[in-house]
């Protein structure tokens, strides 16, 4: 039965992906087989096969092993090979013959071997254990293999020196997620402080000052788009979220990532990785849901992906639409509005990829998604304002995002190199009102009206980035990768906030900064013996931040404050190091020493006579760690520990200044330090060939070390927005034979968050609930048919994820305000793939 299977699975794909021709060549690379070794063995052999074309070495290794090998002259079309020589398993000789290729090997239990390339491998492990009716894969009987480009070259995760964690589109179907906090819970060293979609910052190690998006600094992770830094440099006030339907993976690299990354990534960055188009055969997929969130309204989505073979094996188009639809679950008493929070996702992406042979390949690729919040997600932070799910706030704290994304890649392979260059320009516009009519009120007694009030910020970004790169491929002990970066970003910023009861705005402020970065990087990796190697790295950038304010005025202000065109340009080399060692082919040991940084900016209003600087320098931090991750008992067991110490200086600080007319005047500086250390661990069992356990949890001590004089903050204080100890767990089983040719799934998943501080002050108000959540998750599946049934936040917890002070102390109104966990919802999807 297993036989007919293989056999029927590579029949079906390469009917779809060959001529009858191409198919005939497979008799030019059929030569003899000898065991099923190749694969699995231990037994090693010399190898001595001179550099030549990949066909040659091929026949070659074949020849020396007594092998039988299939492969097709086009898809070893224009590759070479650089040779092998020495002492290896037949295993180990096969992946450095074809090392630095899109080439990889697939196998079957009837000792059939074929050389693919790594599209048509995709194709393959999906219908491997489809059977006759071709289910979809749930079952795992063993860790997967997750291929990754976090060192911008393709490696399998478990061989990068660094913490990383990875999901892939199956990971995402699995869990149901549907935007970053579904998937960021399954991450360790990660918290997402969720306070409404886009709005919700992104914190990794601790290594935060705030926990929320409304700041003009940087943000301390990055978050990418394919190749695209999606973030701006200056008032990064609303996060991106991109849906994760049709997504290829997802990639989290925790830690800076200075040397191939730049800029942003102190903490770490987050890469969101589109599906490309194949050429190989036509794809659709419909994705429909409907869930009902206890106490509000309903919600709902709808996805699809066309993927169109426009000429076979050379040109294709890929189309991916969605919309869905957030019920709110908040009430307004002040306004006597239910469900007030309220939001809307629509977007979709258009690709288009050309590969006339295996050497080149040529991509484009749009990408449009708006994201509107109606109102906030703030809830009474204590029983006796108002219920768990009620606020009274005067103003609705709206956002309207939207973002384009035009990008155009390329890819040449010289045989021994690789060329890649990006090229990407984008468009961001943001549109978001904060909740100041507390605050207007505590100064201007204005009155609690809702209407006569209004603050708003307009956002409007434009981002050109050009990334070019060389990499070095089927080079035995030495492989490198090199490149430039250059990075334009034109901010527009206005802000108005006002009243009708006042003639002159509060304030009124109009921002222009302009950011260019220009970087030169490189990572090179020795290998030094089958069990060692060492990598060094570094990027040297060169940044300049202008900054011009021609409005900056109000009553709040008591006066204007306008700043002429002023400049502030830093460069610096960020180096590192890492070491891999292998103290057996699955368990690999590696430390790793690096460098990440933000950029330097302008403070408006600067007054160098009063001691306020015109400018603030980069903060940069180090990171030191060791890790292991390792594959046990027979690719059944995954377990990766790491643990790192981050010393961060020169952080950027806000201070306060007396002018001599007592008025105060706030600012930025590169004003204190700070350490973040801790333990991640990530772990996966497969007991039996139908169940799967993970596990992952963070030990995170992040605490402010040393301030400068004037800064209102004290030494000890923890950092914001992350929690000493959380944990996600999970367990999923797979049944394969249930009655009418039927396939199920279970999946229950459980999240544990200690509590955690919003600001860096660290009052005893400011600290969120420990807390612990639950997830349910079925489905069944009848060939390429799913349904499936979930709870999200099972025992209806209504734990505050994090509190706030908006600032004002008055005894006759709250000023505190809480985030929640989402009341329980049930919901339902129903996807089918063509």
């Amino acid at each position: 039965m297993m036989e007919r299977r293989f056999k029927q699975t590579y029949r079906d794909i390469f009917k779809k992906i060959k001529s009858l021709k191409m198919f005939s060549g497979l008799v030019i690379g059929m030569t003899v087989f000898s065991s099923y070794s190749l694969a699995q063995g231990n037994t090693t052999q010399i190898f001595n096969i001179q550099p030549n074309t990949m066909s040659e070495a091929l026949t070659l290794f074949a020849m020396q092993t007594d092998s039988q090998i299939l492969f097709s002259p086009k898809v070893v079309e224009n590759k070479k090979s650089m040779g092998l020589k020495g002492e290896y398993t037949q295993q180990q000789a096969l992946e450095k013959l074809l090392a630095g290729t899109n080439l990889a090997i697939t196998k079957n239990g009837e000792k059939v071997f074929m050389i693919v390339s790594s599209e048509q491998e995709e194709e393959i492990n999906a219908k491997i254990y489809m059977g006759d009716s071709e289910k979809k894969r749930y079952r795992n009987a063993v860790i997967e293999e997750v291929r990754v480009t976090a060192n911008k070259r393709e490696q399998n995760l478990q061989d990068v020196a660094a913490s990383l964690s990875a999901l892939t589109g199956d990971d995402l179907n699995r869990i149901g997620a549907v935007g970053a906090e579904d998937y960021l819970a399954q991450i360790p060293g990660v918290n997402y402080n969720a306070l409404g979609r886009g709005r919700s910052p992104i914190i990794i190690r601790g290594v935060a000052t705030g926990s929320t998006t409304f700041s003009d600094q940087q943000s301390t992770t990055a978050i990418y788009i394919d190749d695209l830094p999606s973030l701006n440099r200056w008032g990064a006030w609303t996060n991106t979220d991109p849906n994760t339907f049709d997504i290829e993976r997802i990639e989290v690299l925790r830690g800076p990532q200075g040397t191939l990354f730049g800029s942003g990534s102190l903490g770490g960055a987050v890469r969101v990785i589109n599906k490309k188009p194949t050429a190989l055969e036509f794809q659709s997929s419909v994705d429909i849901g409907q869930s009902f969130t206890q106490s509000g309204d309903d919600s709902s989505s709808l996805n699809a992906m066309l993927n169109i073979p426009l000429i076979q094996d050379e040109l294709s188009l890929r189309v991916v639409g969605f919309t869905r639809n957030d019920g709110g679950y908040i009430d307004n008493t002040l306004r006597n509005e239910k469900n007030v929070n309220s939001g809307e996702t629509k977007g979709g992406r258009l690709l288009l990829a050309y590969t006339p042979n295996d050497s080149f390949k040529l991509g484009l690729t749009v990408t449009h998604q708006s994201d509107i919040v109606d109102d906030g997600s703030a809830t009474f932070r204590d029983d006796v304002d108002g219920g768990p799910y009620e606020f009274n706030g005067i103003l609705k704290a709206f956002s309207d995002t939207s973002m384009s994304i035009y990008n155009i890649g390329a890819e040449y392979d010289y045989g021994t190199i690789k060329l890649v260059s990006s090229t990407t320009y984008s468009e961001r516009e943001v549109k978001i009102s904060r909740d100041y009519g507390q605050v207007t009120d505590a100064f201007f007694e204005t009155g609690l009206v809702p209407g006569e009030t209004f603050h708003q910020v307009t956002d409007d970004v434009r981002t050109f980035a050009q990334e070019l790169r060389l990499s070095s491929l089927g080079e035995d002990n030495l492989h490198w990768t090199v490149g430039v970066f250059y990075l334009e970003q034109d901010i527009d910023d206005s802000e108005i906030w006002t009243s009708v009861h006042l003639d002159d705005p509060i304030v009124e402020g109009i921002y222009l900064p302009y950011i260019t970065e220009k970087a030169v990087f490189g990572e090179v990796t020795y290998t030094v013996s089958n069990q060692l190697s060492v990598t060094v790295g570094g990027r040297w950038f060169d940044n300049t931040f202008e900054f011009e304010v021609p409005v900056f005025e109000g009553l709040a202000l008591e006066g204007s404050f306008p700043t002429p065109l002023l400049e502030e340009k830093s460069n610096s080399f960020t180096p590192k190091v890492s070491v891999s060692y292998y103290a057996a082919e699955d368990v690999h040991f590696y430390a790793t020493i690096s460098e990440g940084f933000r950029v330097g900016q302008v403070n408006f209003g600067a007054t160098p006579e009063n001691g306020v600087p015109v400018s603030f320098g980069p903060d940069s931090l180090w990171n030191y760690e060791i890790g292991m991750k390792s594959i046990w008992n027979d690719g059944r067991v995954k377990l990766n520990a790491t643990a790192f110490y981050i010393d961060w200086s020169d952080i950027q600080l806000g201070r306060t200044t007396i002018l001599d007319n007592d008025l105060a005047v706030s600012y930025t500086d590169n004003a204190g330090d700070a350490i973040s250390k801790g333990i991640e661990v990530e772990a996966i069992y497969i007991p039996f060939d139908h169940l799967e356990l993970g596990t992952s949890f963070t030990y995170n001590e992040a605490t402010l070390e040393s301030v400068l004089d004037g800064v209102d903050l004290t030494p000890g204080s923890k950092l914001p927005g992350s929690p000493e100890f959380s944990m996600s767990n999970y367990v999923q089983y797979i049944v394969e034979d249930l009655p009418s040719n039927l396939a199920g799934y279970f999946r229950l998943s459980h999240r544990h968050v200690g509590e955690a501080v919003s600001d860096i002050i660290n009052e005893d108000h400011l600290f969120s609930d420990t807390y612990n959540a639950f997830d349910l998750r079925a489905g069944l599946l009848y060939e390429n048919y799913e349904v499936a049934v979930y709870v999200d936040n099972l025992t209806n917890n209504d734990a505050i994820t994090s509190r706030y002070n908006v600032g004002v102390d008055l005894d006759s109104w709250s000023t505190f305000r809480a985030y929640r966990l989402k009341p329980r919802t049930i919901g339902l999807t129903f996807r089918v793939d063509f």
